[in-house]
């Protein structure tokens, strides 16, 4: 026989599938699909170099080491990745670095 603890949790969980979603009209969704975009190398630099407490300079650095170690994978996701200069790398023609 069911405690009234886990008669409890049976309602809570059937109360949550028979909710139905609706639409919040006070959101802009567009406004909001046009902010995904991300915050760019130097703005990420600078926040690297607030949270850990080291200039822009060497924040940039620790940066381009987390895109040198990114795998192909992860790459392919973010082709942002491509702008990111590495060590040995050349700026080609579309901005990316090969």
């Amino acid at each position: 026989m069911p405690t009234n603890g886990q008669k409890a949790a049976t309602m809570r969980a059937a109360k949550k599938t028979s909710r139905k979603s609706t639409v919040d009209e006070t959101v802009n969704y567009t406004e909001l699909a046009e902010s995904k975009k991300g915050m760019g190398f130097d703005k990420a630099a600078k926040s690297v170099a607030a949270k850990q407490g080291i200039p822009a300079e060497r924040a940039r650095a620790v940066i381009a080491a987390g895109r040198a170690k990114a795998s192909k994978k992860a790459v392919a996701a973010n082709p942002n990745l491509k702008k990111v200069p590495t060590k040995g790398s050349h700026k080609t023609k579309g901005g990316t670095y090969k």
